[in-house]
């Protein structure tokens, strides 16, 4: 099996007033339930399904956190924690660097747009737009025209190599 070299790699923190407000929500959360347990006269089941969407939250305050981006020679990959997509050179048809719209994708985390575009956006900024035959990903990013250049010079590399007679 033959070993991808790494030729970029980021980590973008997720904006830090997100996580906080996110912290915070969670520490109400756990001063509710810890009150809601304690309090003797509540059935088993009922703390059960308190206890579940505290465990979900931490889950997800924990998953969201960063944004990691990383190419090898094989490929991109991108996401939240175990909230990961990874693509080919030989899948993505173009790539182009975009602002980040709020209006576009309402939020942060894992977003879908109207158009049917994935966002992965750890914070307001400008990012990547990577587009398959099938799907376009929009990812948040601090260097987004060096990601453009890398993904451009490693598709072509692909392209080139792929074709009969050349490369």
């Amino acid at each position: 099996m033959a070993m991808s070299n790494t030729l970029y790699e980021e980590e973008q923190p997720t904006q830090r007033w997100v996580m906080a407000s996110a912290w915070l929500a969670a520490g109400i959360a756990v001063v509710v339930i810890v009150a809601a347990l304690a309090y003797p006269g509540i059935p088993r089941w009922l703390r059960v399904i308190v206890v579940l969407p505290l465990g979900f939250g931490l889950f997800s305050v924990c998953n969201f956190r960063r944004l990691r981006i990383r190419a090898t020679t094989d490929g991109i990959s991108f996401g939240f924690g175990v909230f990961r997509r990874s693509l080919r050179w030989r899948d993505i048809v173009r790539v182009s660097s975009r602002p980040y719209i709020f209006l576009r994708f309402l939020g942060w985390g894992i977003r879908l747009d109207w158009r049917g575009t994935v966002g992965f956006i750890a914070r307001t900024s400008m990012g990547v737009q990577l587009e398959t035959r099938h799907l376009k990903y929009f990812i948040s990013t601090d260097h987004p025209g060096a990601i453009c250049e890398l993904v451009q010079r490693c598709i072509r590399t692909k392209q080139d190599t792929s074709q009969p007679g050349r490369g």
